[in-house]
């Protein structure tokens, strides 16, 4: 297995440090006779999420960038594109990642958005305003589509996040009927479920993908850290669009997939965010790396 250039898993630089062995960016487990994979795009430097209603601490910690590739057959599905060359200079690797994976833009059939915050949206486009992924399908749920292109959704924003709205509106007219929209419940590709989890932002997605007698789900940014996402999923959160229902969402989801057993993919979790939500002996969720 290659090792994908310049990205490492969370901590794998004080890991080097100590003398111990440096794990490989990516995680990898099977669904039936598919491939299921994340690839890095980089990560972030931001704050902590912070319940609602208490203070934000502005220290940064890091955020890995999480990107999930189905290989099955003839059909490579991208789950989010990254965030491209122009958000922040820590991330916009997953281009190079890929290949590292050996998979070419040509390759990839399919392109399925959770939604079109900048770090999963804005790598869509190439420096001359050309797709990254040539032969691909690009399919967003019709609710996350209309929220960013809607006139009022810029000047509803604070300041510092409209940029966030102007930017997907431009990509996603630059796609223009190139980008498909579904709704939920639909297949959006072959045994690939599009299941609504909005909070988030408002027509934010999740996809649920069934191969044989095993299934996972590609969370998006319905969870976005181990430490307040797990274990206080009820907990409102700043930074979601609707934080009571991101809340709801969070904890319905765990829920299920605690139950089911089923293998989840998280966008900002860390080890590759490959794994599985587990319950301790007092209820609490806490992920399982895969």
């Amino acid at each position: 297995m290659s090792i994908p250039r310049r990205r490492f898993l969370q901590g794998c630089i004080g890991a080097a440090v100590c003398g111990m062995p440096v794990t490989p960016v990516w995680a990898r487990t099977t669904l039936g006779s598919a491939e299921l994979m994340t690839v890095s795009d980089g990560h972030l430097r931001v704050p902590a999420p912070t319940p609602v209603g208490a203070a934000l601490d502005s220290t940064p910690t890091e955020r890995p960038c999480n990107i999930t590739v189905l290989r099955d057959g003839d059909r490579t599905v991208v789950f989010d594109v990254g965030a491209g060359p122009n958000f922040v200079s820590s991330a916009g690797e997953l281009v190079a990642a890929l290949e590292d994976a050996g998979i070419a833009p040509a390759d990839v059939t399919d392109v399925l958005f959770t939604h079109a915050h900048p770090d999963h949206f804005w790598g869509v486009l190439d420096d001359f305003d050309e797709p990254v992924f040539p032969e691909a399908r690009y399919l967003m749920h019709a609710a996350e589509r209309d929220y960013w292109i809607h006139p009022d959704t810029l000047p509803a924003l604070p300041e510092n996040r409209q940029v966030f709205a102007s930017a997907a509106s431009r990509l996603v007219t630059a796609l223009d009927d190139r980008l498909e929209v579904f709704n939920a419940g639909d297949e959006v590709a072959p045994g690939i479920e599009a299941l609504a989890t909005p909070g988030h932002t408002p027509g934010h997605c999740s996809f649920v993908i069934h191969r044989e007698q095993s299934s996972a789900v590609v969370l998006g940014d319905v969870v976005v850290d181990e430490a307040v996402s797990f274990a206080q999923p009820g907990q409102p959160l700043q930074g979601d669009f609707d934080p009571a229902l991101a809340a709801d969402t969070r904890a319905n989801l765990l829920t299920r997939l605690a139950a089911e057993r089923s293998v989840l993919s998280g966008f900002h979790l860390t080890r590759g965010g490959l794994g599985y939500a587990a319950r301790d002996s007092a209820g609490r969720f806490h992920f399982e790396p895969a």
